[in-house]
């Protein structure tokens, strides 16, 4: 828990005290308001159920059972029961289930205007999601705000960061005028004791704007610290702020007019459209996100008044004199910044130069990756970013220091983050090519479903590329599924961003698909490791040249003669498994070739050149990275079929691995029952009567969506 839970100030609270074991017996929230940790009494914010409506509900209980301990500021405490009730039977009236779902998440402003009430400082942390972290030795995310200082800037990333992190959140008073060396030193201190704590533990410095040039600050200072830094459209480049001519005239403008200043800053904040498409309920019809979409922003008129309650005249005064030091001080002691950097920065920037300062910080900085969002604006966290999914992808994801290993340290994917990769990247193939998956026993039966798989590791299955791999997603997210087992494949380096070490990237969808499902870069090594950590890994030997095969080359492998994936296997007594899938060059008419494409004039020598600057990532086979030329059409049914298990155990001391002619022949073996697997589905899909998109379709529309059934096997 944090060591200083909403402290000091005219709360009374618990300033000083020593950081003491957890002893919540609450699963719901950590305290937030004039909070004494030990004895749970607080006013709770639930991040999982953060409407109104449950906020009122648990601050009536806190009231009947007279837990509710706030010092000095009990009085205020009753009236914001009483507001909060009162906001309670406001969203009751009128409400759909899709305003419910909207209003669950929309409410930073609005939340904002409920809990803040007056009062000299200090800063203090809070945690507004479930107090137990998400699992033993989860890293610490500090949440360092911006200007606004209330805290609140990622309420909408919440329950994705409780899944990964124990998230604490920084809140500064409007009132409070501590220096920013005062900010640093209180962040400072817990990073330190947090550090003391647990050495191993990674601690994440999230600062959004203004919070990423306190984050950089606290950094340097803490160049031992395991570390990491997430900034968010950092205001290091505050001196180039398109605010910079303006500044000189807030002093003289009359309070009538000043009340108007926070109001203007709200509007240059972010995309309110991104905004509210990254509220609502997703799934709704279009006629009702248009109209969820309308009604956000209307509802968002009146709050946007409440900007004026967070900074008021001294406030924002003093909150525009901390970004000039902060930045002047952090940007004078980015040499001294040891810990990796993530930045994520935005394109439409209303207020900094972002894109153009991410730049910047990665040539300053020793470690410092960039992601680029040119759709966004500054308030990038409320505009539907996925943060958690972007430090994910970004290979930016550490429990501790033994994650340093992208393989043994690897994180599978929550429930949540497969649904959210699923819908992004693989519900419309799912829906179009209803996929049926087989497998083989080891007696050699076939049977639908994934019962013929071994539950032995590691396992190491080998499969045929189809044309351009579409079929990847469907059949990750199908084993999962029915299997609960997750295939780790290995990819070539351009699909997986280019180069996954590369300083800059720009968000990938399907890149960051691989990523999300633990993919790494096809090489020997990476091989030598999933097997070595007994995961179960994916290996395409025929990569780029069947993906982008020519025409009338449909299913046919185009393998190495290097059986080194079968030594491997034979080493950790790996399992391995043939996996044939059709399907996808059945939904695709070629047009053009490779070769075709390259005989073409002019364009052919560029596309040359441009598959000539792609590293070749295998020996033994020519590979060209040049895709052929698709006219798409209806679909037809994906078929996969797992083919029977080569057990491989004990082959090592018997001295096989060591054998060229058995290990030769061992992956003949493996080429042949793959060859096998595809002539069966070949052969037997023609008894399908729904391999066919009409027939299909029309099937699982008539009976809501229930998969049409197949050919027995």
């Amino acid at each position: 828990m944090p060591p200083q839970l909403l402290q000091g100030g005219k709360h009374g609270g618990i300033h000083g005290r020593k950081r003491a074991p957890p002893k919540f017996q609450s699963q719901k929230s950590q305290a937030v308001l004039g909070v004494d940790r030990d004895s749970q009494k607080a006013w709770v914010l639930e991040g999982t159920q953060s409407s109104v409506e449950s906020k009122a509900a648990d601050l009536d209980r806190l009231r009947r059972s007279e837990e509710l301990s706030v010092g000095s500021s009990s009085n205020d405490s009753l009236d914001l029961i009483d507001d909060l009730a009162e906001s309670k039977a406001e969203t009751k009236k009128g409400a759909d289930k899709a305003q419910i779902a909207m209003s669950e998440k929309q409410g930073m402003l609005q939340l904002v205007a409920e809990y803040l009430k007056p009062d000299g400082g200090p800063s203090r942390w809070f945690s507004p999601i479930d107090s137990k972290p998400p699992f033993p030795n989860a890293p610490l995310m500090l949440f360092l705000p911006g200007i606004d200082g209330t805290g609140l800037g990622a309420i909408v990333q919440e329950e994705a960061i409780a899944e990964r992190f124990e998230l604490w959140c920084m809140h500064t008073p409007a009132q409070d005028r501590t220096g920013f060396e005062g900010l640093v030193r209180f962040v400072d201190e817990t990073v330190k004791q947090e550090a003391a704590r647990n050495p191993d533990r990674a601690i994440y410095l999230m600062g959004e704007s203004f919070g990423g040039v306190l984050a950089l600050a606290v950094a340097a200072r803490n160049p031992d610290v395991y570390l990491h830094l997430v900034l968010v459209n950092p205001a290091t480049a505050f001196a180039r702020s398109s605010l910079q001519p303006l500044l000189p005239l807030l002093k003289s403008l009359p309070d009538e007019a000043y009340r108007l200043v926070p109001f203007a800053l709200s509007t240059t904040l972010g995309d309110p459209v991104q905004m509210a498409l990254a509220t609502i309920q997703q799934g709704l019809p279009p006629l009702q996100q248009a109209q969820a979409l309308a009604d956000w922003l209307v509802r968002q008129l009146p709050s946007l008044s409440v900007m004026a309650d967070i900074l008021p005249r001294g406030t924002l005064d003093h909150r525009l004199d901390l970004l000039k030091v902060g930045s002047e001080y952090a940007n004078e002691r980015l040499k001294e910044v040891k810990a990796p950097v993530l930045v994520l920065a935005s394109g439409k920037d209303g207020l900094l130069p972002s894109r153009d300062e991410a730049s910047r910080l990665q040539k300053a900085l020793a470690r410092c990756k960039v992601r680029r969002f040119d759709n966004n604006g500054h308030t990038l966290l409320l505009e539907g970013v996925d943060l958690v999914g972007n430090i994910r992808t970004a290979d930016f994801y550490r429990r501790s220091r033994a994650d340093e290993n992208p393989i043994s340290g690897f994180v599978p994917p929550t429930p949540q983050e497969q649904d959210k990769a699923r819908k992004g990247a693989i519900e419309f193939l799912q829906k179009t090519t209803s996929p049926v998956f087989f497998s083989t026993k080891s007696d050699g039966t076939v049977v639908q479903g994934f019962d013929g798989i071994p539950d032995d590791r590691p396992l190491l299955f080998v499969g045929n590329h189809q044309l351009f791999a579409f079929d990847l997603g469907l059949l990750v997210d199908g084993v999962l599924t029915g299997k609960g087992l997750l295939l780790r494949g290995l990819a070539h380096p351009a699909v997986m961003g280019s180069n996954p070490a590369a300083a800059t990237q720009d968000p990938n969808q399907l890149a960051d698909f691989f990523k999300t499902f633990g993919a790494v870069n096809a090489t020997g090594p990476n091989l030598y490791k999933l097997l070595q950590n007994r995961d179960a890994a994916l290996l395409y030997p025929g990569g780029v040249r069947e993906a982008y095969h020519g025409k009338n080359e449909a299913y046919q492998l185009f393998w190495p003669d290097q059986p080194e994936f079968v030594r491997m296997a034979i080493k950790f007594g790996a399992t391995i498994v043939p996996i044939a899938g059709v399907g996808s060059a059945d939904s695709i008419d070629l047009l053009l070739g490779p070769d075709e494409i390259l005989k073409l004039p002019i364009i052919g020598d560029r596309v040359r050149k441009q598959a000539e600057s792609i590293p070749n990532v295998r020996t033994g086979v020519a590979e060209r990275f040049i895709a052929p030329l698709p006219a798409p059409k209806l679909p037809s049914r994906h078929y996969f079929l797992f083919g029977k298990p080569i057990v491989t155990r004990g082959m090592a001391e018997a001295g096989v691995g060591k054998d060229r002619e058995q290990v030769k022949q061992l992956y003949s073996e493996v080429k042949a029952q793959l060859q096998g697997c595809i002539a069966y589905l070949l052969d037997k899909r023609a008894k399908d009567p729904y391999r066919d998109f009409i027939p299909r379709a029309l099937y699982e529309l008539t009976w809501g969506g229930k998969q049409a059934p197949t050919f027995r096997p």
